[in-house]
């Protein structure tokens, strides 16, 4: 049964107390620790899109996984792809820890859409960027890199 927006939110706020941090009334950030006992961080936003008339607006869930080098194999990351039951890797330009020159990342990135969202789904979506995310950097980069 889908629920609002608020009360989705509410409920992630509950469950992520002195973990969470809110950029705006549609962005969040969460610490979710993985069964690693690491900490993955995750960005939830509310991402409004629409076609025609139909309100097509999608929770987005990113996490950094690392910096893109040529010493990834890039094809075993796309192999990777088929791993996951939501979500999937991607390249996006992002600032680096060093400086606010941007240079390409691999993140996790997954979304449900809005209007038959849930609680149990959102936490989902959630929980499994952070674990895949965290897997993918383990897997390919050794270190916890955010």
């Amino acid at each position: 049964m889908a629920q609002t927006v608020e009360e989705i939110i509410s409920l992630l706020k509950e469950k992520y107390r002195g973990r969470l941090r809110e950029h705006s009334d549609t962005s969040f950030s969460f610490e979710e620790i993985t069964e690693h006992g690491r900490s993955q961080v995750v960005t939830l936003s509310i991402e409004k899109r629409s076609h025609s008339s139909i309100d097509l607006s999608r929770f987005v869930c990113q996490s950094t996984i690392g910096v893109l080098s040529r010493r990834i194999n890039l094809e075993l990351i796309l192999r990777r792809n088929l791993t996951f039951d939501v979500g999937t890797i991607a390249v996006e330009d992002r600032p680096t820890r060093k400086s606010n020159l941007r240079a390409p990342h691999l993140v996790f990135h997954a979304s449900h859409l809005v209007a038959t969202a849930d609680f149990p789904e959102i936490e989902e979506l959630v929980v499994k960027t952070a674990h895949y995310a965290d897997e993918i950097e383990d897997e390919f980069f050794s270190v916890d890199s955010e």
